[in-house]
């Protein structure tokens, strides 16, 4: 998860997550859903921020990045503050592995190292 600039992400807002996933298994796989208590619900969503009901397709042997410009996740309404290096407990559905549960980290952002001013 991705912090916003300036400041930690608060109640309510809605968060985007990426990440990337490996299918190890011999047979392709798709990633059908996913979900945190710390989030109302989690969608997988297309670069354009629309909803992909059927989920990615996960080729055997291959990595598929969730990035921003790809289809990637999304927690609506998060229900606490998460700041820059936190981790949350988070489940994934894939439709032949069946679900997964591990903690994913919250990114520690990179504020804006310009020189100061000088007076």
């Amino acid at each position: 998860m991705a912090e916003p600039r300036g400041k930690p992400w608060q109640p309510g807002d809605d968060v985007p997550a990426y990440v990337w996933l490996y299918n190890k298994g011999g047979k392709a796989d798709r990633l059908v859903g996913a979900s945190t208590p710390n989030a109302a619900s989690v969608d997988i969503v297309d670069s354009n921020a629309e909803t992909l009901a059927d989920g990615v397709d996960l080729p055997p042997n291959k990595l598929v990045e969730l990035e921003p410009s790809t289809p990637h996740l999304v927690l609506r309404d998060v229900r606490e503050v998460i700041r820059g290096g936190d981790f949350m407990k988070f489940t994934m559905r894939f439709e032949k592995a069946g679900p997964i549960t591990f903690n994913i980290h919250s990114q520690i952002p990179a504020y804006d190292e310009s020189p100061s001013p000088t007076y």
